[in-house]
């Protein structure tokens, strides 16, 4: 085990997953973040790998910080996001993000991450489930909420399509719902206080 990836401050982490709506979601959310932000951002939104720069450039304007390419082997950092699209599986594996064939279904990556960090960061993992059509992620997502990790979803009025975030609340795999404009303020209010499970 490489012990130089295991610091405190990567205990604990934040993962915004999304489709449909999630793109014009997370700079809203980013750009309440202010640049003190103390945990890792990683962000997943239903896209093709080769349009991930695009849409980086698009979160950078507003986020208040840095944004990168998630690459296999980094060391997510405090106060640093980290964007992928669904092509590939992105996983937390002893401290670092590494990557592996998706699986069938599309949605499989975002599941895939949510399960890694509840196995490696347990109650230090924060799961947010944006905007997006299907049926999918209740199940990461309730690995998270089990392991004593916090999870959120975007609440219906303001989602473009209530589809994973129903399907994840309807399950009782989510803490709590609440309105795009309020997602950051939370996320800035568990980092600070701990993750308490709800």
């Amino acid at each position: 085990m490489d012990h130089q990836a295991w610091e405190p401050s990567t205990r604990r982490m934040v993962a915004m997953v999304g489709a449909t709506g999630a793109q014009d979601a997370v700079p809203i959310i980013l750009s309440g973040l202010p640049d003190t932000f103390a945990l890792p951002v990683l962000v997943v939104i239903s896209m093709p790998e080769q349009n991930v720069p695009l849409f980086a450039r698009h979160f950078d304007r507003t986020s208040r910080l840095p944004i990168v390419i998630a690459e296999d082997g980094q060391v997510p950092r405090p106060g640093m996001v980290y964007t992928a699209g669904t092509d590939r599986r992105l996983m937390l594996e002893r401290g670092r993000l590494r990557f592996a064939e998706r699986e069938p279904m599309l949605y499989d990556t975002m599941d895939t991450l949510f399960w890694t960090m509840a196995r490696e960061l347990g109650a230090g993992a924060i799961a947010v489930i944006l905007s997006g059509m299907g049926e999918h992620c209740e199940e990461g997502m309730r690995s998270i909420r089990d392991a004593g990790g916090y999870t959120m979803a975007q609440d219906e009025p303001t989602s473009v399509i209530y589809g994973m975030g129903r399907r994840a609340v309807e399950s009782g795999a989510v803490c709590e719902s609440r309105p795009l404009q309020e997602i950051a303020p939370r996320l800035i209010a568990l980092a600070m206080q701990g993750v308490q499970q709800g």
